[in-house]
């Protein structure tokens, strides 16, 4: 009896000491089919390694897409200048256009790394985050954000709408809340067609607060439906370079939403 006791604690302390010294996760293989405590304790183990792992696994794409996202905009800047330096009596009006260019480069550097630190602190500072939820507007988010986006829309001929009962609350981090919402309108704008129309309404529906987000783009297939709330996803990579897209601003929309309680759902054909 001892010996049928103490087998899977040995079990666990051996595999516990093979994760140790080979840095992988490994599992514990239960071989009784009983449901008592020891058992429960083997499938609560494994479960933990299951999502350990599967973390891990998220954690070491990100910093691989990342680490690429960071490199491409680097490698312009330094083909450019190595570009510079190497030609003699370059005409200074290519200098100029060149360090524009960098500057471009620069830019979307800065813009990679703010949103990389934005959702850092959404995965880590989720207590602080809680603690900056107050009673919040929709009509005035959505009201600033209209305020915000409408001269690159006017800029695009792209006619912004907005629609919202005043009466609409939430409880909400504001800022975290105007951000998710926003990422979203700005990526309506950035895709929709020349002389094409966004409109954004907000209502009240069976106890929730519905916001809708709708432009009239080239849409986007079934495929990458599924794909564009992931960081880094891009459906059409050439255009958000054009337009400064990160392909981190619908995850980031994502996370904002899901903190609240929320959910995005996304209708489209291409």
């Amino acid at each position: 009896l001892s010996k049928v006791v103490l087998q899977p604690i040995q079990s666990l302390i051996y595999t516990m000491e093979d994760i140790q010294t080979s840095r992988t996760f490994k599992r514990i293989t239960t071989k009784s089919s009983s449901k008592d405590e020891l058992d429960q304790m083997a499938n609560t183990f494994n479960n933990m390694m299951d999502l350990l792992e599967e973390n891990y696994k998220k954690q070491e794409q990100f910093v691989s897409d990342a680490s690429h996202e960071l490199k491409t905009p680097l490698s312009s800047i330094k083909l450019m200048a190595d570009s510079i330096i190497q030609t003699h009596d370059i005409d200074m009006e290519y200098v100029r256009e060149f360090l524009l260019d960098m500057n471009n480069e620069v830019d979307r550097l800065n813009r990679i790394v703010n949103k990389l630190l934005y959702i850092t602190k959404m995965d880590t500072d989720s207590e602080k985050l809680e603690a900056g939820m107050d009673i919040t507007s929709v009509s005035e988010i959505l009201l600033g954000i209209e305020k915000n986006l409408l001269p690159i829309a006017n800029r695009d001929e792209i006619a912004l709408n907005v629609n919202c009962d005043d009466n609409l609350y939430v409880m909400a981090n504001k800022d975290m809340l105007w951000q998710g919402i926003y990422n979203v309108v700005d990526n309506a704008i950035k895709y929709s067609n020349e002389f094409g129309t966004v409109s954004v309404n907000a209502n009240m529906y069976d106890g929730n607060i519905i916001i809708t987000v709708k432009d009239n783009g080239v849409g986007i297939s079934e495929e990458d439906k599924e794909k564009i709330f992931e960081r880094f996803y891009r459906v059409d990579k050439a255009r958000s370079r054009e337009t400064g897209g990160t392909g981190l601003g619908l995850a980031i929309a994502l996370s904002a939403i899901e903190f609240h309680g929320g959910t995005i759902a996304v209708d489209s054909e291409p």
